[in-house]
This record gives C-alpha cells, structure tokens and sequence, in this order.
C-alpha cells in the first residue's frame, strides 16, 4: 500500500474516531498545544492513564503533527491487527515481560522512529511503560531517552529534535460522559546533553530521563504522597469548583489543582 493511500485512510479514520469520541467525553480541553505544532521533529512523551485511549486522544488532537504512537506489542498479535493498526501509525514496543526475543524487535521500532524523525516525523511514547488511573506518575523507563539520543547521536546532533512533555488527565475514570484535559508542556533541544552522552551515555540517559519526568509532571496532578492518596485525591474534588478563582494565573484548572495540593501538603 502506497504512502499516498495510508495518509487517505489515517485522515478518514482519524475523523470518525474523533467523531466517535465526541460522544464518550463531554469536553476534550487541550492546552499548549499552538506553541508546539510546528515543532517538528517532535517526540512527545506522556503518562499513561488509559491503555489504548492515550495514544488515540494524542493522535486525533494533535492534528498537525499526526503522531506514530508506540503501544504496547501484545495488541498486535495478529495480521489484521498488525494492517489496520498500522494504518491508524501505532507501532509495538516490546517489553521486557514480553520475554528476550520480542525486546529485540525493538530494534526495526526503533529504526522506524529515526526514519520518522529525519522526515520531519513525531513520535509519542509513555515512558512509564504501563498505565494505572491513579493520579501519580511511576517511575520512567529510559526507552523514551534512548530513542532520543540516538537519533541525534546517528545524525552528528543536528538533527534538531525536540522533546515535549505531555499531560493527560482524565476528570473521572468511571464515567463515560466526563472531561479529558491535554496539556503540551514546554519543549527542549538535546543539545545540552551531547557532551555528556558521547562522555557518558548512562548518565546522559539517566538525566534526560530525569528531565522528561520533571516535564510531564509540571502538565499533571501528581500526587506523590502514596500513604495520603484517597486524602489528597478527596481534596482535589473538593476545591475543583475554585481551584481557579484561587490560582487565576494557572494555565489550566489541572494546574491550578496541583499548585493548590502542593500548597496544602
């Protein structure tokens, strides 16, 4: 199938399934996203609240960058799901628990994203690498890392990517008719760590990961404190209705919400 025909089908899909969504939440409010969607070539990494829905949300509201979305590889068992999710440009990852012999076929995904970015591409990931609906942000995996150091590293750090932290917040899991917020943070260059990568590419991979999870989490409410979770989680309903009358400089009534727990904590 001709490159010309998938994007056809990428774009009819890409509206009925925005059409389909419109009808399972009441509001999708995206912020950021004007300052980033000529930002390209683009990674986008986020946290993972939804397992399939995620990826979707991401690739039918960032119109402009039409993202390849890496999924987790066990949805793509079969040869009919392999075409038809191609088409919609998810790609597997495999990961450990997939056993050895599935993590190397990583490697033609990862070729894939490198191609993708040296056209002018976007990819988007979960560094997380599994999803739960808490309101917390897991530990990060470097996968996100790696890929982004060495595209720069096979294109002598000129290929001028840039990483975009991203925020996903459902409003109430357990309801179909609820709003779902995405926020595009601030984007940054891997300039930075070139020295330190072709010095030390552990430690180049350990701090941009580092700075990957402070990114997402300033697009989130993350409440960190484990033992308090379902205390802090009560609060964040309860001053909803005035978390931006009380923080009116927020960029969002998710933002105002975690500044708020912040200062409560």
């Amino acid at each position: 199938m001709g490159k010309t025909t998938k994007k056809i089908i990428y774009r009819f899909m890409r509206r009925l399934v925005s059409a389909a969504y419109a009808f399972g939440f009441r509001n999708i409010i995206i912020s950021g996203y004007s300052n980033i969607k000529n930002k390209k070539p683009a990674l986008f990494v986020a946290n993972h609240q939804s397992t399939f829905m995620d990826g979707i949300l991401m690739g039918i509201t960032a119109v402009k960058a039409s993202p390849y979305i890496l999924v987790r590889a066990d949805i793509f068992k079969s040869k009919a799901a392999k075409v038809g999710l191609d088409l919609i440009r998810l790609l597997p990852i495999y990961r450990k628990r997939d056993g050895l012999s599935s993590v190397t076929q990583n490697d033609s995904v990862f070729e894939k994203c490198f191609q993708l970015f040296e056209e002018k591409g976007v990819v988007a990931l979960f560094p997380e690498g599994n999803h739960a609906i808490e309101r917390s942000l897991r530990p990060l995996q470097k996968g996100a890392a790696r890929i982004a150091l060495q595209a720069e590293e096979r294109n002598n750090f000129e290929l001028g990517l840039s990483v975009i932290p991203v925020g996903l917040h459902y409003e109430n899991h357990s309801e179909r008719w609820h709003d779902v917020y995405i926020h595009y943070g601030e984007p940054f260059s891997l300039l930075p760590y070139k020295e330190l990568y072709l010095e030390n590419p552990q430690k180049a991979l350990k701090d941009l990961t580092d700075k990957i999870r402070e990114g997402i989490e300033k697009e989130i409410v993350d409440i960190k404190w484990k033992e308090e979770y379902t205390l802090f989680e009560q609060l964040r309903q309860l001053i909803k209705p005035y978390s931006l009358s009380l923080q009116p400089e927020a960029k969002s009534i998710v933002h105002a919400e975690s500044t708020l727990l912040e200062k409560i904590r």
